[in-house]
């Protein structure tokens, strides 16, 4: 009954159901699924093709090579040669031999032949031939797809089985929109080993790169969005998925850390390069992205350590950074200000363990490429210290020494130096370690650092630099030093020179001291000769020389610091042992080479070896085995062509500098033995000698100088952003190395300063520079020429020291000071926007007042077009030594508006424009004779005269013009300024200086036109009641010592000859009728017999000149100025007596001039002195006796003196017999003697003279008695001569004595 029940119930089900041919389709497709899910589906439809061909009749003989051909055709399609629908009709040949739907055998297929073509390259791109067959499988699904015979979800279920992961054909799968990389992860999501195989071959592939990274790229930028997109995606688990893209993306970016933390592969295409560009990525995921990737990077494998990072940080800046990773750098900071870079860089630091090379090296990048990035990593350091100190944390004193550390390597163009740093932080009134307990700390915290110090001057500068010491705190930085010095040992630093390290912990500042680099000169020279020594003795014998073994015991030091060094100086080393290897080898087995140092040289010939090999340089650049100056210049010449826009590499300007900075420092370690150049505020006095060992110094500078000048003038293409960009940080750069800076001023000097002739690029290069250095301020050195001057900036030196001396120098100085105001004038446009928004006074702040000046005087002097002040528009002179285009230049400088406020404030004064006039070479001037006379016409009655004096001018006053010029020549006349030490410098510059002899002639030329033009503006002096001349006369009394007051009123005397005469008396010679101005004139007179005497009066030209004034006087004014003169003349003896003494030279000119200016009153006193040098001439000639009134005994006694001085003892008068004499004219007689023996060189005759004297008149000596009176001892002898009669008085006893006996013996 059951059963039948059971029947029944079947029966109606079958009844029910009606079974469709669609049903069966699916329940088919269903088990074909299942099959392929569990079996090898190529296999089973090989089988059963193989069982429908056996089961058909053989028709004929060449059944089974029919059937071969079926077989392979269904299984082993070559999809190279056929067409898409060739394969597509073998699919549907196979499915109808087979009884298996199309979908399901094609998909089998396509997945089977994908996974096999992935089978081939799982690890790299796919190449040219299977990208084809991809392509032509891709092809045949899509048309599949459009006829609805293909099974997509089996097809994806056999890629998942079959785990294919190759990154290539999932992309053009994706691009074909077949099955999107969506698609791909959400099905493998579950699949660690698929997720770990597609991530391998994905980073495998971003390390290749080739010829497909843009393919690369867009794939990242598609896994980029993925992950970090914000849109909603519609697959399902997408927080899972999103996870899972991101931790690929992690490993793909550490294994490409792996790779280019080491890498000196020059052609790798980083694929992050292009996922950045806004056409293929937002900016919202590009920038999460780039966030996660730096976090991700700074604490990759945190395996170095601190102690690692302290010992080698050098080796980590980024002149040594590898391109590949620079490149990774500058791509995952593209989006990013500085600003928030150092935001993120702080994040990590704070909450992050880091990996210290990949942070450092970063710290160094972000440092070079980000203008406010200085700024904001000196912040980051300063916050780390304020922590470290509060919570005396050692992990932010450690970040905080490093980071300074790192940056101090890349150069002062983007931080100080680490002396500066160090010195700025810790002394006061900045250090924080201020306490006991902080201090302590603090000194705690460096000696932990010692143990792995391997940079010395680091060390260095915490011995020399000694922080601020709180009370009670000396003796732990005291223990600080002796630590630290015995590391300095122990990095073989020479002990001689630890000896020169201050170790004085009484006071918080201390300065460093030089280090004797001649003697460690001497040593490195000895050593390096010692090793050519014993190798060549190794050569011959092959043992060990004894000098090495007893320079090791003996002289363990040398051996040790120097010796060792020189011999184990890392290289590649050749294939076949050479001499000098199997000697290391020796001593080595001898125990003779520590093992650290052997180590470190095996190492250091092993990445010679590497860099020889692969090339640690870029393409372009220099190996190792060329000398360190020549990778200098190639340093220099690559940062010529990157600010140009020529060079290959990737480098920026930033990065070249450091470089530059660091390979210059290599090069003065090969002379100096030394790394760092000495950190000093000394000034730099110029005119010293160059020391020997500051020669190197001068070639570097030479290279620096020479690759300045070329990349600010080279043509850029790049708008001159990169020059505007590479030149401050150049001359930043060139700052923080103190040592140098004598070398770079004295080269300047040269170049500048000198007759050395320089092209127009030259200049434009100096002038930034100069300009640049002036900017900079205090980071440069203060100078002087000499000791004894004042000490001022370099700029402000160079500029007073330009020179106008001849054409080539004011055209050259012209030039300079154009260009100095254009670039200064640019900076101030650049940086203001608009020049007229701008005051003159910000405009050209940094520009030295003497650039402006001399630039203000050669404009008007060598352009006559700049002399009018109504001229507007542009001309050209006919001249042609300045130039067309020099000279436009010029006077559109000329007339703009800031330049002309500027040149109206700084301009020279008349008193400086006769100085600088003085001094032009005559015969070498830019202007002829015309055109000189015409220019001085100009500028003294045109700009000087009327302007006012707090503008350089005269106030319209002839007299103050005729003063500031006489003063002019006064102060030339009494110095010696050329030849002087304040022009010594020349002499120790390269170039043709300016020959004393050549300057002073020109020099004595140019005085002459000063003269003339003091004559043509004494002409203009307006009446006056006194004259002028006595009251310039007077002011040079007022000032100075005695030393200066004897050389300018020795200097007044000369200029006055060239003078008119009355000028003693009065301005005009007609109007002079008082007697109050004789004071005046007796004052002077009394000075200048102090500095311009003959024995007992003036000398011969001031008696001539004064004369010559009064009889001029007397001529052209009233008879009562005659009355006055003669009795100023007999009321002073000086003058008197002067007139007596020279009265040979001068009696037939002033008796003709007194005739011809009929000044009778002076002729009648000058013929009473012709009368009484006539009567000396008789008693001298004829022996007549002396008879004389008392009060002209003096005057004869002057002229009978005047007589004898020039005939010496030719006279009857000297020969004749001892005839009583006049007493009161022979003791005068003597006194003329003994002051002439005083004064004269000519002893001998002077002697002769005045002893025959004695011996004529023997009572005459009693002149020399105090007690005596007499008129020329009273008013004609100076101090000097009264002091010395004692003197003179013995000599003549003397000579006297030994005449009376030779006398006496030809008697006898």
């Amino acid at each position: 009954m059951m059963c039948e029940n059971f029947h029944n119930l079947i029966a109606s089900r079958h009844q029910a159901r009606d079974v469709s041919t669609s049903d069966v389709t699916v329940l088919r497709d269903a088990v074909m699924q299942l099959i392929a899910s569990h079996q090898d589906v190529n296999q089973l439809l090989s089988e059963a093709s193989s069982i429908v061909a056996d089961g058909e009749p053989a028709c004929d003989a060449e059944r089974p090579e029919k059937k071969a051909r079926k077989n392979q055709s269904s299984l082993d399609l070559d999809l190279d040669a056929i067409s898409v629908y060739q394969c597509i009709s073998v699919l549907k040949q196979r499915a109808h031999l087979t009884a298996c739907p199309l979908s399901i055998s094609a998909a089998t297929f396509c997945a089977q032949k994908l996974v096999e073509i992935s089978s081939r390259c799982p690890g790299s791109w796919l190449h040219d031939k299977d990208q084809k067959s991809v392509s032509v499988i891709i092809d045949v699904i899509k048309k599949l797809i459009e006829e609805d015979d293909f099974n997509k979800q089996g097809f994806v279920a056999i890629i998942c089985k079959r785990e294919l992961a190759n990154v290539g054909i999932l992309w053009m799968l994706h691009l074909s929109s077949i099955f999107t990389l969506s698609d791909f992860i959400t099905a493998s999501v579950r699949s660690p080993a698929i997720v770990t195989a597609f991530t391998a071959n994905l980073a495998e592939v971003c390390i290749d790169g080739g010829d497909d990274a843009d393919a690369v790229s867009r794939l990242l930028a598609y896994v980029v969005d993925k992950a970090f997109g914000d849109a909603e995606s519609e697959v399902e688990d997408s927080t899972r998925v999103k996870k899972v893209l991101m931790a690929i993306l992690s490993k793909v970016l550490g294994r490409v850390l792996d790779f280019v933390r080491f890498s000196d592969q020059l052609s790798w295409k980083n694929p992050f390069a292009w996922i950045f560009d806004g056409e293929i990525l937002d900016r919202t995921p590009c920038k999460a992205f780039q966030t996660h990737a730096i976090k991700f990077m700074l604490g990759y494998k945190c395996s170095v350590k601190a102690s690692a990072a302290v010992s080698e940080q050098c080796l980590w800046t980024s002149g040594k950074t590898s391109e590949a990773l620079r490149s990774l750098f500058d791509t995952l900071c593209l989006s990013f200000e500085a600003d928030e870079l150092a935001s993120i860089l702080k994040a990590v630091l704070d909450n992050h363990e880091v990996n210290w090379q990949l942070l450092l090296c970063f710290s160094t990048f972000y440092l070079l490429h980000f203008q406010d990035a200085p700024r904001l990593l000196t912040s980051i350091i300063t916050c780390s210290l304020a922590h470290a100190f509060e919570q005396l944390e050692e992990e932010d004193m450690l970040t905080a020494f490093l980071l300074a550390r790192q940056a101090s390597l890349e150069g002062t163009h983007v931080f100080p130096t680490y002396d500066s740093w160090f010195t700025k932080t810790f002394r006061e009134p900045h250090t924080l370690a201020r306490t006991k307990k902080s201090f302590a700390f603090f000194v705690r915290f460096l000696a932990q650092l010692v143990p792995y110090e391997t940079h010395v001057p680091f060390l260095k500068v915490q011995i020399t630099r000694l922080p601020f010491v709180p009370p009670k705190c000396r003796s732990l930085l005291a223990d600080y030093v002796a630590l630290a010095k015995t590391r300095l040992l122990d990095l073989h630093v020479p002990a001689e020179e630890l000896n020169m390290l201050t170790t004085s912990t009484s006071v918080s500042t201390s300065a460093s001291t030089s280090v004797s680099h001649a003697a460690k000169d001497q040593l490195v020279e000895r050593a390096e000769q010692d090793v050519n020594k014993f190798v060549a003795a190794f050569e011959k014998n092959g043992k060990i020389p004894p000098a090495i073994i007893e320079t090791s015991i003996l002289h363990k030091p040398f051996y040790v610091g120097k010796l060792l060094p020189a011999l184990l100086k890392p290289r590649p080393l050749p294939g076949q042992p050479d001499s000098l290897v199997r000697l290391i080898e020796a001593l080595k087995a001898a125990d003779k080479i520590p093992a650290s140092m052997y180590s470190g040289y095996r190492k250091g010939c092993e990445r010679e070896m590497q860099q020889l090999v692969s090339g640690v340089f870029e393409s372009d650049d220099e190996d190792l085995s060329i000398p360190p100056m020549q990778q200098l210049q190639h340093s220099v010449q690559k940062l010529q062509r990157t600010v140009s826009g020529k060079a290959e590499g990737k480098k920026t300007v930033s990065e070249l500098l450091s470089v530059i900075s660091e390979r210059t420092q290599a090069v003065a370690a090969i002379k100096t033995g030394t790394i760092t150049f000495p950190q000093t505020c000394d000034i730099i006095t110029l005119d010293e000698e160059i020391p020997e060992d500051e020669k190197i110094n001068m070639q570097i500078v030479d290279v620096l100088l020479n690759g300045f000048c070329k990349m600010v003038v080279t043509p850029t293409q790049n708008s001159d952003s990169e020059t505007l960009k590479g030149a401050p940080q150049y001359v930043a750069m060139l700052s923080g190395f103190a040592g140098l800076q004598p070398a770079l001023y004295r080269q300047l000097m040269s170049l500048i300063c000198t007759e050395v002739a320089l092209h127009d690029h030259h200049l434009q290069g100096l002038a930034r520079l100069l300009m640049l250095i002036a900017n900079t301020g205090s980071d440069f050195r203060l100078a002087r020429l000499h000791i004894t001057t004042e000490c001022k900036s370099f700029t402000d030196v160079i500029a007073a020291s330009l020179p106008t001396f001849t054409k080539s120098s004011m055209i050259k100085t012209l030039k300079l000071c154009a260009l100095i105001l254009d670039y200064a004038l640019g900076h101030a446009e650049e940086r203001s926007g608009l020049r007229s928004e701008r005051s003159s006074d910000n405009l050209f702040i940094n520009v030295p007042e003497d650039f402006v000046r001399k630039f203000a005087y050669l404009v008007p002097r060598l352009c006559t077009e700049a002399r009018s002040s109504a001229c507007r528009t542009p001309s050209v002179s006919v001249d042609t030594a300045l130039g067309t285009r020099w000279q436009e230049m010029v006077l559109r400088l000329w007339r703009l508006q800031p330049i002309h406020l500027m040149v109206q404030k700084s301009i020279m004064s008349f008193e400086e424009w006769a100085v600088s006039e003085m001094r032009v070479v005559l015969n070498e001037d830019y202007l002829d004779g015309v055109s000189r006379q015409d220019y001085f016409a100009w500028v003294v009655h045109t700009r000087f005269i009327p302007a006012l004096s707090q503008h350089g001018g005269c106030d319209g006053s002839h007299a103050k013009a005729c003063s500031i010029v006489f003063e002019a020549l006064l102060k030339d006349a009494a110095s010696s300024s050329f030849g002087s030490s304040k022009e010594k410098w020349r002499t120790h510059f390269r170039g043709t200086p300016c020959q004393p002899e050549r300057t002073m002639g020109g020099r004595g030329q140019s005085r002459v036109l000063l003269l003339l033009l003091l004559q043509e503006l004494l002409c203009l002096l307006p009446p006056a009641q006194e004259s002028w001349l006595l009251g310039e006369f007077q002011q040079l009394l007022l000032v100075g010592g005695r030393a200066k007051q004897q050389a300018e009123v020795v200097a007044f005397v000369g200029i006055l000859q060239h003078l008119p005469a009355y000028l003693l008396f009065c301005n005009k010679p007609c109007d002079w009728t008082e007697e109050q101005s004789l004071t005046r004139f007796r004052h002077f007179v009394n000075v200048t017999r102090l500095y311009c005497y003959d024995a007992v009066g003036l000398d011969s030209n001031l008696t001539a000149t004064i004369c010559k004034g009064m009889t001029l006087t007397e001529g052209q004014s009233s008879p009562f100025a005659g009355l006055l003169l003669v009795k100023l003349l007999e009321s002073e003896p000086v003058l008197t007596g002067s007139v007596m003494l020279h009265w040979c030279q001068l009696s037939t000119s002033l008796l003709d001039l007194c005739y011809v200016h009929k000044a009778k009153h002076l002729e009648t006193v000058f013929k009473e002195m012709d009368a009484m040098q006539q009567l000396a001439t008789r008693v001298l000639e004829d022996g007549e006796a002396i008879k004389s009134p008392p009060a002209q005994s003096w005057l004869l006694a002057i002229s009978l003196f005047s007589q004898l001085r020039a005939t010496a003892s030719d006279h009857a008068w000297l020969r004749s017999g001892g005839a009583q004499q006049d007493m009161q004219v022979m003791e005068s007689l003597m006194l003329c003697f003994a002051a002439e023996l005083i004064l004269s060189t000519e002893t001998l005759q002077v002697l002769a003279l005045s002893s025959a004297v004695a011996l004529k008149q023997p009572p005459c000596l009693c002149v020399f008695d105090k007690r005596s009176a007499n008129t020329i001892k009273s008013h004609l002898l100076t101090d000097l001569q009264l002091k010395m009669l004692p003197w003179a008085f013995f000599r003549l006893k003397s000579i006297t004595s030994t005449m009376n006996c030779h006398n006496s013996n030809s008697l006898v």
